[in-house]
């Protein structure tokens, strides 16, 4: 069986991006996640909703968790204006694993549950990204070899 046709196709952000533009581009394709590359469309990392909400908030209350409850929704849109043009290479998180085109199904699967990834970027011979591997990919992926719709 041949794994691409459960692939999603890529959708890529530049890395020198910023907050605001990935944001949109999130909201522009009804996405969660970007593959961040570099002007080379080489992969460099990734970018998802809660990495971008994370950056969004406040240091001090990583630590003291406790006093957002004592904050004020004018914080959070402050803290969204202070964030909404730094550059996506600040806050990015890695991909511990990658995968090619030509990947085994059992490969695909041994990534997805050892390294508990929720989406492996699929790079062509040139290390570009082409498409996701998601969990979704998975479950179509093991319901098509049991011939379940």
């Amino acid at each position: 069986m041949d794994i691409k046709k459960f692939m999603r196709d890529a959708i890529k952000v530049n890395q020198w991006s910023t907050f605001k533009e990935a944001l949109q581009i999130m909201a522009d394709k009804n996405c969660n996640s970007l593959l961040v590359v570099d002007n080379e469309n080489k992969l460099v990392w990734g970018i998802d909703i809660v990495t971008l909400t994370k950056a969004a908030i406040p240091a001090y209350l990583w630590n003291e968790k406790n006093l957002a409850h004592f904050t004020t929704d004018s914080l959070f849109d402050e803290c969204l204006q202070e964030v909404q043009d730094k550059e996506l290479k600040d806050f990015m998180m890695p991909f511990t694993k990658a995968i090619k085109i030509n990947t085994s199904m059992m490969e695909a699967a041994i990534i997805v549950t050892e390294w508990r990834q929720t989406k492996i970027p699929v790079l062509d011979e040139n290390g570009a990204p082409v498409w996701v591997f998601t969990r979704s990919s998975l479950k179509k992926m093991l319901a098509s070899e049991l011939w379940i719709n």
